[in-house]
């Protein structure tokens, strides 16, 4: 469960409060949407929720746990996909064999799976990516059994499926993945 409790917060050097007594609880196995324009505190939202923000006031916790503390049992159960970064110049098997050790319920058969359903191939080099191809295969690093939350900053669509925040292709590969196991 996400829970966000009287949240007061702003970005330093302004003097314009993101979220004032804010509060919202996020229980698992509903769908949410999370919607607004821009500038509304979408992004600093999931931001906080990741422990990456610090809140001035108020709690934020996933299942019992402060997220500004960032702690390894919380981390691995959290994945953010930014809106705008950059990857390394590796080829996606460096870059998995060197990220997939932070999340215990990486499964590299998933991965591939997921590649094959976006038409990618397993051999990729990172830097030669669109955006979009970028974001599925970082959202892809992160494929795993979740037990939280798996939170993504998608351009204008937020989605949470049972505690997870996820664009809709993700979404149908890991409903797909599920299906398959049953």
């Amino acid at each position: 469960m996400i829970s966000i409790q009287n949240i007061t917060y702003n970005y330093p050097g302004s003097k314009h409060l993101v979220f004032k007594d804010f509060s919202l609880n996020l229980a698992p196995g509903r769908i949410y949407g999370l919607l607004g324009k821009n500038g509304t505190g979408k992004s600093t939202l999931l931001y906080l929720v990741c422990g990456l923000l610090r809140q001035r006031k108020g709690t934020v916790t996933l299942n019992g746990e402060p997220c500004a503390l960032r702690k390894p049992d919380m981390l691995q159960d959290i994945y953010l996909v930014p809106e705008e970064y950059d990857l390394p110049n590796v080829s996606l098997k460096d870059y998995v064999r060197s990220n997939s050790v932070f999340y215990p319920r990486f499964s590299e058969a998933t991965l591939n799976s997921c590649l094959a359903d976006f038409e990618l191939p397993t051999d990729i080099h990172l830097k030669s990516l669109s955006m979009g191809q970028k974001k599925k295969v970082l959202g892809k690093t992160a494929v795993r059994e979740i037990e939280a939350a798996k939170i993504t900053d998608c351009v204008a669509r937020l989605c949470i499926e049972a505690n997870i925040f996820l664009p809709d292709d993700v979404k149908s590969c890991i409903i797909k993945r599920k299906n398959e196991e049953s």
